[in-house]
């Protein structure tokens, strides 16, 4: 076999990497064990394979990540995936009230690091000082805007812990991002009050915005993103917590506009729906649905009765979440009459409309 110094275009090339590894077996670099260790953890794993990776990947520890390398200790604030040689998905957060991580410094020398340069996924989750409450994504937003990493495919901003209330962590402006990242396929964000700017995503087949108020609804209604296969969208219910979306501003996304390979939608931690599942099932764009969750919201009995007036229109999806909303059991009843298979987990018992209310609000 021809060896290269030339590091594999793709990580998940055997050959390729089979290759790579043997070139740098040649030079005395232990990396190349490294790949052909966590090859063979893929097709044949072994108790004796995986600790053979450990104690490469402590020997190595300090060569591939230099002043990184502390960060990897449990808890320290950088957590990461590998795939044969290559960093996969990286976690930076700090996670500790004690940490000392600046995520905007680690995450820059993070993507400039050659066991990188492949990075499909980076996550992160608290930014920001801890004690002083102050959690903001903008200073990793900065940096991946600045660097424009090729490689990453998935974007996490705000895993953040119960310790956090959402609507402390606020997710900063991402205008821009689409640009600097058009080859995203998925994005999530959890936290508050995002600018989200032109989203323009050629790639993006899932779209996440977890937070306690959503004001953003018409940046949302002009994105492109012609391939979005998973829109969800949380939208809490009070204006004090930046809850302004109302029924009436989702007729561009119940006309389906821009959204034809649209397969699963989550309208979920959302009150206005209670009481109009009539406009819900008529929405064009739910007859091209699979999938849709309406958890964590105020729907009731009399909701179920809606969707059992509407069965024609709803009966083709192939599943329904409803968990954590005000169902009895008759009214999760009258939902399976309509959709074999419904989620339903945590209901809150019955009360009255003005004493209900979504989940997930401060």
């Amino acid at each position: 076999m021809a060896s290269s110094d030339a590091p594999p275009s793709d990580p998940t090339d055997a050959n390729a990497s089979q290759v790579y590894a043997d070139w740098l077996q040649s030079q005395g670099d232990p990396r190349g064990e490294l790949i052909i260790v966590q090859h063979l953890r893929t097709t044949a794993d072994t108790p004796a394979l995986a600790a053979r990776e450990g104690q490469l990947l402590a020997k190595l520890r300090a060569p591939l990540f230099g002043s990184l390398s502390p960060l990897l200790e449990p808890g320290a604030g950088l957590e990461v995936t590998w795939q044969r040689g290559f960093l996969k998905r990286a976690r930076l957060s700090q996670d500790r009230y004690d940490s000392e991580l600046e995520v905007e410094a680690a995450l820059r020398e993070l993507l400039g690091l050659p066991i990188a340069e492949h990075l499909e996924e980076v996550v992160i989750g608290v930014c920001g000082s801890v004690e002083d409450g102050d959690y903001s994504q903008q200073p990793a937003i900065d940096v991946l805007l600045a660097l424009k990493p090729k490689s990453v495919k998935h974007l996490v901003l705000g895993e953040i812990d119960s310790r956090i209330d959402i609507s402390a962590a606020n997710l900063g402006d991402l205008t821009g991002l689409s640009d600097a990242l058009p080859q995203l396929e998925s994005l999530k964000l959890h936290g508050f009050d995002p600018t989200l700017g032109a989203m323009r995503f050629e790639h993006l087949r899932e779209f996440t915005l977890e937070t306690g108020g959503l004001s953003c609804i018409d940046d949302l209604h002009r994105a492109r993103w012609p391939m979005l296969e998973r829109l969800v969208l949380w939208f809490g219910d009070n204006p004090d917590y930046g809850a302004e979306t109302e029924l009436a501003d989702l007729e561009p996304l119940f006309e389906g506009d821009g959204l034809r390979t649209l397969r699963h939608l989550g309208l979920m931690n959302c009150g206005f729906l209670t009481g109009n599942i009539d406009r819900l099932a008529n929405a064009k764009v739910v007859s091209q649905l699979e999938t849709l969750d309406l958890s964590m919201g105020t729907l009731s009995d009399e909701d179920a009765e809606a969707f059992v007036r509407h069965g024609a229109k709803l009966a083709h999806l192939q599943r329904l979440d409803v968990d954590d909303n005000y169902f009895s059991k008759r009214g999760l009843y009258l939902l399976q009459k309509v959709v074999a298979n419904v989620g339903s987990k945590g209901q809150r018992g019955r009360f009255a409309d003005e004493d209900r209310y979504a989940s997930v609000g401060e």
